[in-house]
């Protein structure tokens, strides 16, 4: 039998000619310069645009504002020593804290919400209630408290630190004009008394969300008080410990807004990247912004397991620094009993089911809005194929393969480093019907006898985690994977599944009953079902809660479909599941 061989590079591997003008360590400098430039002229978005000096005026209106500038402050103030003095003085006045001449105590005397209503600070003017308080900042007032009482009063996190009184005893929450961002959250200081890194801090929100903001107007402002305040309150448990860990900072605060918000998705604008860009590892805080579409990570654990002290508990378990993905696996083995590279590896198969396969029941609820993922490989097979390929530690790869003669098919793989690999596989039949299961990479799985244009999609899962005082070999610790899918005959090598069928064909009028026997596994996660030629469910039968047709050994069927008719005569399959290992037989229908 021919096989084919693809060879995919995971890693790009770009070519250059370098015409080399001085050592290495002034190159270095260079490339250094360059990257302080850059983030000098994105933090200049910060300023009124008055005070933006004159020529950076042209560049900085090029520059696309992130969602959240958290950590773009942090990390000026981190290398404000690296800046030339004349960029420190007009730097100085972009990280200082607002001041605006007038303020609003919440109802629950829990914050401060500073605004002007004149100048390039102003809000929107319309006061339809007559308070005296424009509407904006009444409506930013309730989305705080509203936050608040989620984010502490039912999900159980801690208030973050105060700010040792700085404009009253209240948290401040300044709105101001903010030019494209949302909003950010300042650490201003280590709150006294305590032995970890924890920060004091207050927020600030953008004045309108009217400069091209996905999310305008006060409904933008809503979802940045979800997403500010639960960064007040991780700063209140510790600061991050890598230039790598803010991302799992934001993927909780992206993920919070749906929680508070759930009619706004506002997250849906990060979605793209996220599915396209797969070749990013999970715990990676890219410049492509692919870590705000991790907020999937927690919907889809939430949607799972329904325990949101789950993700409470992560930052308990950092309070003690303890890296991200440490205390990701920490809290996911305590207080569920599974693990980070288990979750993983299903997170990969969730990933699939959207957009047109979207399956709001089983998988995300809003699938059907997200969109679908990248394959890294799509191609129709008749023989044994194998692929070659790539991946950096914490990434999903998919391929997709359309069968193009009607057979058995195997699926095996390979990898360096085999116990830090998965594969998940999903199948489907010719009528929509998907198949879905997770093995080890070295494991491999038969997938049984598969109808022409039967589709089986193969995800090769890099579960290995890059933390802590490796962190600096993330973005370049590759490992090699390859996986076969091979045509068998269908028949051949089956010691546990179907071992006759019989009537066969079955008559309809003449045959009572059709009866199929296999060999007994696990009974507790056995289905059979019948499907017809193009991979429709026409009846199905569990073991348990089923209609009593199925035992451990056999399974029985009348030529009824689910409705109770009789179905016509043609080609059907038997598909038997039994703890994921999956098989498909042939038999036929006649009726007189």
């Amino acid at each position: 039998m021919q096989r084919k061989v693809l060879v995919m590079l995971g890693a790009c591997v770009w070519l250059a000619s370098l015409s080399w003008t001085g050592t290495a360590a002034e190159v270095e400098q260079e490339q250094e310069q360059e990257r302080l430039e850059r983030l000098f002229v994105e933090a200049l978005r910060l300023l009124p645009e008055e005070n933006v000096p004159v020529e950076y005026r042209a560049r900085v209106e090029t520059v696309r504002p992130s969602r959240c500038a958290t950590f773009l402050a942090a990390e000026v103030r981190e290398k404000f020593d690296r800046f030339s003095p004349q960029q420190q003085a007009v730097l100085t006045d972009a990280l200082a804290r607002p001041d605006l001449p007038l303020s609003v105590v919440s109802p629950s005397g829990r914050f401060r919400i500073h605004y002007a209503t004149t100048g390039g600070d102003a809000v929107p003017p319309e006061d339809a209630d007559g308070n005296g308080v424009p509407d904006f900042v009444d409506e930013t007032v309730r989305a705080f408290e509203n936050t608040h009482d989620l984010q502490v009063g039912q999900h159980g996190y801690r208030e973050p630190p105060d700010d040792n009184g700085v404009d009253g005893p209240e948290y401040d929450v300044y709105i101001r004009d903010l030019r494209g961002f949302y909003g950010l959250t300042t650490a201003e200081g280590p709150v006294p008394g305590t032995p970890r890194n924890d920060q004091r801090s207050y927020i600030e929100i953008d004045n309108d969300f009217l400069d091209d903001h996905f999310t305008p107007g006060v409904r933008g402002a809503q979802v940045t008080a979800a997403h500010e305040y639960l960064h007040a309150i991780q700063f209140g448990y510790r600061l991050w410990q890598t230039n790598q860990e803010p991302f799992y900072y934001e993927l909780c605060s992206v993920w919070m807004e749906e929680v508070v918000y759930d009619d706004i998705n506002d997250y849906y604008q990060y979605l793209p990247t996220f599915f396209r860009r797969t070749e990013i590892s999970f715990n990676h805080f890219d410049r492509f912004l692919h870590y705000l579409g991790e907020a999937l990570w927690n919907l889809f654990l939430q949607k799972k397991y329904q325990n949101v002290a789950l993700f409470r508990r992560t930052w308990e378990i950092m309070e003690s620094n303890v890296v991200a993905m440490d205390a990701i696996n920490q809290a996911l083995f305590e207080i569920l009993g599974t693990t980070y590279a288990d979750e993983f590896a299903e997170f990969a198969i969730w990933n699939y089911f959207t957009g047109s396969r979207a399956d709001s029941v089983n998988f995300y609820d809003e699938a059907a809005a997200y969109p679908e993922i990248k394959l890294n490989g799509d191609v129709s097979i008749d023989s044994d194929t194998t692929i070659a390929d790539s991946s950096l530690s914490s990434t999903h790869r998919y391929y997709r393969f359309t069968v193009f003669e009607g057979d058995g098919y195997l699926v095996s793989g390979s990898a360096d480093q085999p116990q830090n690999w998965k594969l998940g596989l999903v199948v489907t039949l010719p009528g929509g019907t998907a198949n879905v299961s997770i093995v080890d990479m070295s494991q491999g799985q038969n997938l049984g006898f598969l109808p022409r244009f039967s589709e089986i999609v193969v995800i090769p899962i890099n579960t290995q985690v890059i933390d802590g005082p490796n962190i600096g070999r993330l973005t370049s610790t590759y490992s090699r994977f390859s996986f076969s899918v091979l045509r068998v005959p269908a028949d051949v090598g089956d010691e546990q599944g179907i071992t006759a069928i019989y009537p066969n064909p079955f008559i309809v009028g003449r045959h009572g009953q059709l009866k199929v026997e296999f060999l007994p596994q696990n009974t507790e996660k056995l289905e059979v079902r019948v499907l017809d030629a193009v991979g429709r469910v026409v009846k199905s039968d569990k073991l348990l809660g089923g209609s009593g047709a199925v035992t451990p050994t056999s399974f029985v069927w009348d030529g009824r479909d689910d409705a109770g008719k009789l179905v016509g005569s043609g080609i059907y399959l038997v598909q038997l599941s039994q703890d994921g290992f999956v098989q498909f037989k042939k038999f036929a229908v006649v009726r007189r």
